[in-house]
């Protein structure tokens, strides 16, 4: 067994390490075997030059007044903005806030702010039953399969795939949505 106090098998007998301290007590640099490199100045890009460290005082002057401009120009136009909404709010006009998808009622939906109140019944229960179409297409699903594995007939599966695929789209798009629009129309 070795013993603890074993010469390191990773240490060199020269001093090659450049980052061990060279300096003895009176702060004397002793002799390295390592050259020290000259040095260069940072070049970045292809141009070969080198970045400026700072600035002129003209140039952040200038730069001052640029973004001083530019702060007071979206200053004047958020004014602008800011009139505008206040005179459509004072004209009483309606601000419908569509949103980008094209499927905008599922993005928006708000029986209470957009179907008059004495519809509002009729509405959840369709709402209640457009969320019970994939509950209830799902049950066919499994239920098609148990089929298939006891009698071994794969129609019934391949049929309620595809019918749970499109069932809740085709539910959403054909009786849903022109049920939602027309009685927030109303």
């Amino acid at each position: 067994m070795a013993g603890h106090h074993d010469r390191n098998p990773f240490s060199h007998d020269d001093d090659i390490n450049p980052f061990s301290n060279h300096h003895n007590i009176h702060g004397v640099t002793t002799s390295s075997k390592l050259s020290t490199l000259s040095h260069e100045p940072a070049l970045y890009g292809h141009g070969g030059s080198t970045i400026d460290s700072l600035d002129t005082p003209a140039k952040l002057k200038r730069r001052q007044k640029e973004l001083e401009a530019k702060e007071a120009e979206l200053n004047k136009r958020e004014e602008i903005v800011r009139r505008k909404e206040e005179a459509l709010a004072r004209s009483g006009a309606v601000i419908d806030n569509k949103n980008w998808p094209s499927f905008y009622p599922i993005v928006h939906h708000d029986i209470a702010g957009d179907i008059p109140v004495h519809l509002h019944r009729t509405m959840y229960v369709a709402y209640a039953t457009l969320l019970g179409v994939p509950i209830s297409l799902f049950w066919n699903l499994i239920t098609s399969i148990a089929v298939f594995v006891s009698d071994a007939v794969g129609v019934f599966v391949f049929f309620s795939a595809i019918y749970f695929l499109l069932g809740t789209p085709g539910a959403f798009y054909f009786w849903y949505r022109p049920l939602y629009r027309a009685f927030s129309a109303e």
